[in-house]
């Protein structure tokens, strides 16, 4: 891996930035085990670390953050500070939900200004990158196109195409897959700034190969796997697998 997003933050259900919450926080310290030496252990194997900060639309509360300049300069200052603090090399947004309720169009503007407003408040050597839903899903509040002008790469969740209930390791439709990835680059968003994301609990050892020729197809940037904890869930051809397909650049 080229990097490694910890998912120890989120924006929650009030709107407020916080590395606490029930399921997104900082693990607790395990004798000379802490948040920031996991951190600077990735970073001294030349991984890059980053602080993914989760938030989900379900009930309004990520519109509400975006919307509301309060809202979004306290949690804007809140990542920042957390990134400074751990030594994070770069974040990672999965902001989830948006365009599926409320109106697109408004949904991808309040989206835009908040990206371009975390970019500039970031350390200018920090990276920024996006998990966004793909665009052949219900979720219509992205505008790749822009976001991937401010961000440094787009990771496409290209997943749970599958009904709600199918059992995990029944491979995501690859004519999907494919198509989620024709209709990125369509709308503007550049090869290189391009990653597949791929879900672990959806795939076998076989099918993620099938994943990994169709990001090698189109010549992205990479992959990206949910999640890190997932590889030897199952057994330990998967990863296997995807150390005989993917090469670290």
């Amino acid at each position: 891996m080229n990097s490694v997003a910890f998912g120890w933050s989120r924006i929650d259900r009030e709107g407020q930035f916080t590395l606490q919450g029930d399921e997104y926080r900082l693990p607790a310290a395990a004798g000379d085990i802490t948040p920031q030496s996991i951190v600077a252990d990735a970073a001294d194997q030349q991984i890059q670390p980053q602080l993914m900060v989760y938030a989900l639309d379900g009930n309004g509360e990520l519109t509400k953050v975006l919307s509301d300049s309060s809202l979004r300069q306290k949690s804007i200052e809140g990542i920042t500070a957390a990134v400074a603090e751990h030594g994070f090399g770069g974040v990672v947004l999965d902001f989830e939900g948006l365009g599926f309720k409320l109106d697109a169009a408004e949904q991808q503007k309040l989206l835009n200004a908040y990206v371009k407003q975390l970019k500039s408040s970031l350390p200018q050597d920090t990276a920024l990158s996006l998990a966004v839903p793909p665009l052949n899903s219900a979720y219509k509040g992205y505008d790749y196109k822009t976001l991937a002008s401010i961000a440094d790469d787009l990771i496409i969740m290209a997943y749970q195409y599958n009904p709600v209930g199918t059992k995990s390791q029944v491979p995501e439709p690859n004519s999907l897959v494919d198509q989620a990835i024709q209709l990125a680059i369509q709308a503007g968003v550049p090869k290189n700034k391009l990653l597949l994301g791929i879900s672990l609990s959806s795939e076998t050892p076989s099918s993620v190969d099938d994943k990994l020729g169709l990001a090698k197809r189109y010549d992205l940037k990479g992959a990206a796997f949910w999640r890190l904890g997932l590889f030897r869930s199952y057994n330990t051809k998967m990863e296997d697998a995807v150390n005989a397909s993917v090469i670290k650049e």
